[in-house]
């Protein structure tokens, strides 16, 4: 038995391996057999071996496998026939057929767990991973008792009957023909005598094993033993002296020696790198060297980089990158490989090698059959919920599919988002037709909507799922349709490829994919096989700047190492829950549980920083969102880094301290909000020209009073609010229903006196609802919405036509145009009386209000500093109080309205009132009956034009439109344009 070899982790491996092989074997390598943990090394060392000049050429390369690869070529001998994979869909399906016949139940045999394949799907796919772990690591489960504290219920039924479903399943697998990577693994490490007999003239060098699991144990084991194995470590060198003090994270290898009860040596340093930096490095020594060893004259440089948020993180990155001559030797690491986009877009334009595993979920792609699956989710009899529509439109693998060399769906996409905000919460996709659009783009709008839309309704099979998907790729792909872009995006074409080469097949060939699910359960299918892929990205050449997951560092050395986002949170990362086996429970079945994960991980961190002639760790330590806000914590392996470097100083080193450099933006002056906006020549300009054509009306004039940055939305820009569908109510298309309402009651009563309460409420009701039921809007709404809206609504109606007083309508809409003299200038003023009745003392106009009435305060009329600033035309002191102003006045409409009624005909109005149809139809008096009429006159006849021309001068002389906040601004339709929005 040989002892084991260990190239120090502060070596290149692959150049040790390399010359280990070339001096041990002089290029005859036909009986070698070299074993990695997986495959990604093979290139590496395969490059090494060909650039080698002094091995002899030409040779035959020695055989490279995975440890999965050698198992799946072992199992495939031992067993007579060959074995057919399974995919997890079609695991699920054969432990539901073991499950059913076995008769497992939370509730005993009698209950069977759970009869249907929908029910059983969630626990049936992690019961799968549970059974691989098992056969991974040569474990003969036993049923599990008394475990019903530690596990829900449906849980501790499979774990009582672990062990039984165990060998039955082995068995039904076995019978059908059928394969997965743990039962090869299993198949082989069961037979120890033949597989070592399948080996018989080959030499096994296992490489840079870092623990084994019970089935490589079984298999490497007796290899050993029988000297048809090596082992080969890369790790902590202090692991093969006698009473050294290797660093903790080894604490595996130190076990293997125990356990095998074998020794280790030191490869020779012939192992070193040849890269022309590293030739000096003769005095290199551990990270972590003995406290009593003396301090090396040269090391390993390690710099710390604290930043707030990864963007942080990434301007230190690219400063450092940008200040490298060459990138040959440089890894960029990502322990979070959802951050490799952002990660990409901020490196130097130069050659970059992606090697890593990317989550097919982050992608483009999984986005739009996500937004595909939400819009089935959320379907309903009347179709698709509007919001959904527009996200779909909005998706940019869509928008920009071509037609030639345009893209017409942009243009088709834009008009239909504009139809659908202003039509019905659910809407039918088939129902819109563009008009005058380009029948290729015709075409193409109907294949969308067929693909999106209706091949996903109602899907009850995953095969059924599968073709809606290939549909989708089929689109997506078309040369027609796609231009170019599957060539300039190299990363959405792998997505895309994983989709149709992985996801598609899984779902439609299983041995469950003809089954029937409720449409529900097989988007959740699809959900968690888009969630569970990650797409492969292999760098060719393996030269230059190379991006890479912390998993794909292993066994690989890098000149220079940044490490990006070492959090706690990534490294070594928060333990996910599983539900159907706790942690503690695992360790009781003899599977590694979350300590022996952090290991792993931690020795895949230090060994490489300790290959490393320079390393650049940078970590967050800013605010996290979430739901508890917190601080995000430097990794546990940063933070023993950093207490070496300390310890090495002889004190605290803190952040802005080399080497632990403070990451600090470039800062600038924060300018504060300016929401004010200037009142150019231009705006006076286009406001005269309105007041030319169109008049001024109570309107424009309440609403400078109100906000004058809203006014200046209104009435002086293009903006126009957003059409919203009204899935909550539209007060103001309720506003217009109910004054069309009246209009239409109370037409054929127009110069009839009216008895008070003579109205029929009945009448009012029926036609409210009526009207209500072909409204746009409350089909839109909610049913509980409905029913209210159409319950209160008719009740307050008729309690207005009850309190209805004495009356004799005269008009109704009476439209008013008459020439005002506003500030000495002539000015046209326009508007709509909502009813002009004739009471007992004489004419009264109506306004009917849905809100609350807006009627000038107490004393207004009399205020001194109000009419003191109009009476003397101080516009200066009228804008300084103006929130006062409005806050008193209420609105100017009805003394307008009685103003206009004077001039125009004559006649001065007793009164005018708000019909408070929200409180049953309540009458609030502008004036009342204790303002005597030479009082009343003066109000209508001098007040109120003066008032008018006041605000009308300081619309036109105002320096700046400001904002001015009110609780008003939570429903103002330009809040999302006003940075003042909101405040009090």
């Amino acid at each position: 038995m040989k002892p084991v070899t260990v190239v120090p982790w502060d070596r290149d491996f692959m150049a040790g391996l390399a010359a280990h092989l070339r001096e041990r074997f002089q290029g005859r390598f036909e009986n070698v057999l070299l074993l990695f943990p997986h495959r990604r090394p093979k290139r590496y060392l395969m490059e090494r071996l060909a650039s080698d000049e002094r091995l002899p050429k030409p040779c035959l390369l020695p055989r490279t496998l995975s440890i999965d690869e050698l198992f799946a070529s072992l199992a495939s001998g031992l067993h007579p026939e060959p074995l057919r994979p399974l995919s997890e869909l079609d695991r699920a399906g054969v432990l539901h057929g073991v499950v059913t016949r076995l008769g497992i139940g939370p509730r005993g045999s009698e209950r069977p767990f759970p009869e249907a394949m929908k029910d059983f799907l969630p626990w049936g796919l992690r019961l799968a991973r549970l059974l691989e772990d098992l056969f991974q690591h040569g474990v003969d489960a036993d049923d599990m008792d008394h475990v019903q504290d530690m596990a829900v219920p449906t849980a501790a039924a499979l774990l009582e009957n672990l062990g039984t479903i165990q060998r039955a399943y082995r068995r039904e697998l076995l019978d059908m023909g059928g394969s997965t990577p743990g039962l090869l693994r299993s198949l082989a490490s069961a037979k120890p005598k033949e597989a070592l007999g399948a080996l018989e003239g080959s030499l096994v060098l296992a490489c840079g094993f870092h623990a084994l699991s019970g089935s490589e144990e079984a298999l490497l084991r007796p290899l050993w033993r029988a000297d048809q194995a090596e082992i080969i470590w890369h790790t902590d060198p202090e692991v093969a002296r006698p009473g050294g003090t290797p660093h903790w994270s080894c604490e595996a290898h130190v076990r293997w020696l125990k356990a095998w009860k074998a020794r280790a040596v030191v490869a020779e340093d012939g192992s070193r790198s040849p890269l022309p930096s590293w030739r000096t490095r003769n005095d290199q020594f551990s990270l972590f060297a003995a406290g009593g060893e003396p301090e090396p004259p040269r090391r390993a440089s390690v710099v710390f980089h604290q930043g707030f948020d990864l963007h942080s993180q990434l301007m230190a990155l690219r400063k450092e990158l940008d200040a490298a001559s060459d990138a040959r030797g440089y890894a960029v690491v990502l322990p979070d490989t959802s951050m490799l986009m952002p990660v990409l877009h901020h490196l130097p334009e130069r050659g970059v090698n992606v090697s890593m595993g990317y989550p097919l979920g982050r992608s483009p792609l999984a986005q739009l059959v996500e937004t595909i699956l939400r819009l089935q989710d959320g379907r309903m009899p009347g179709g698709y919920h509007w919001r959904e529509v527009i996200a779909l439109l909005r998706h940019p693998l869509l928008k920009l599919l071509r037609v030639g060399e345009a893209t017409p769906l942009r243009v088709l996409f834009h008009d239909w988002e504009a139809a659908i905000r202003q039509g019905e919460k659910y809407l039918d996709p088939m129902a819109w037709s563009p008009q005058g659009a380009d029948p290729g783009a015709l075409a193409l709008l109907g294949r969308v909507v067929e693909i999106c839309f209706t091949a996903f309704e109602d899907v009850q099979t995953p095969r059924a799922m599968a073709q809606a998907l290939s549909g989708l790729a089929s689109l997506l792909l078309d040369p027609l349709h796609a231009g170019d872009r599957w060539e300039r995006f190299v990363i959405d074409a792998a997505c895309l490829a994983r989709l149709m080469d992985q996801v598609i097949p899984e779902l439609h060939g299983s041995t469950i994919s003809q089954e029937s699910f409720p449409p529900e359960a097989v988007r959740a299918m699809a959900r968690e096989l888009l969630e569970r892929q990650r797409v492969a990205f292999q760098a060719d050449p393996l030269s230059g700047l190379q991006v890479l997951g912390m998993l794909e560092t292993r066994l690989l050395t890098f000149e220079r190492v940044f490490i990006l986002g070492a959090s706690e949170e990534a490294l070594p990362g928060a333990p996910k829950p599983d539900p159907l086996l706790p942690d503690p429970l695992r360790e009781a079945l003899g599977l590694p549980a979350q300590r022996e994960r952090d290991m792993a991980q931690a020795h895949t961190f230090y060994r490489l920083i300790q290959g490393a002639r320079e390393v650049g760790i940078f970590y967050p330590s800013g605010v996290q969102p979430g739901i508890l806000d917190g601080k995000s914590q430097p990794s546990r392996y940063v933070e023993q880094l950093l207490w070496e470097e300390e310890k090495r100083a002889g004190r605290i080193i803190p952040p802005g301290t080399e080497p632990r450099r403070l990451i600090t933006m470039p800062l600038r002056g924060v300018r504060p909000p300016e929401p004010d906006v200037e009142n150019t020549r231009a705006c006076r300009q286009k406001l005269t020209t309105h007041l030319r054509y169109r008049g001024v009306s109570p309107t424009l004039l309440d609403s400078f009073l109100r906000c004058p940055l809203a006014f200046f939305f209104k009435y002086l820009t293009p903006l126009e609010p957003l059409d919203e569908v009204a899935e909550e109510g539209d007060p103001p298309a309720l506003g217009q229903l109910v004054h069309e309402v009246l209009q239409d009651f109370f037409r054929p009563l127009l110069n009839r006196p009216l008895a008070p309460g003579e109205p029929d409420a009945a009448r009012l009701q029926a036609l409210f609802a009526e009207k209500l039921a072909q409204a746009p809007f409350f089909r839109q709404m909610p049913a509980h919405a409905r029913l209210l809206l159409e319950r209160t609504g008719a009740r307050r109606l008729a309690a207005f036509a009850e309190n209805s007083p004495a009356c004799t309508p005269l008009e109704l809409e009476k439209r008013i145009d008459a020439q005002l003299d506003l500030s000495g200038a002539p000015c046209r003023l326009s508007g709509v009386i909502d009813r002009l009745d004739r009471r007992e003392h004489g004419l009264v106009i109506l306004d009917y209000k849905t809100g609350g009435p807006k009627k000038p305060a107490r004393g207004f009329w009399d205020d001194a500093e109000v009419w003191d600033a109009v009476d003397a035309g101080d516009v200066a002191a009228g804008l300084e109080m103006l929130p006062e102003l409005s806050r008193k006045l209420g609105s100017i409409q009805l003394p307008l309205y009685l103003h206009a009624l004077w001039k125009a005909t004559g006649a001065e109005a007793r009164d005018a009132a708000f019909v408070c149809l929200g409180q049953d139809g309540l009458e609030v008096p502008l004036f009342g009956d204790k303002e005597d009429a030479d009082a009343r006159s003066l109000r209508i006849q001098e007040q109120t034009p003066a008032l008018a021309g006041f605000v009308l001068r300081m619309i036109l002389e105002t320096p700046v439109f400001t904002p001015q906040p009110s609780h008003a601004c939570a429903w103002c339709a330009w809040s999302q344009a006003c940075t003042a929005s909101g405040a009090d």
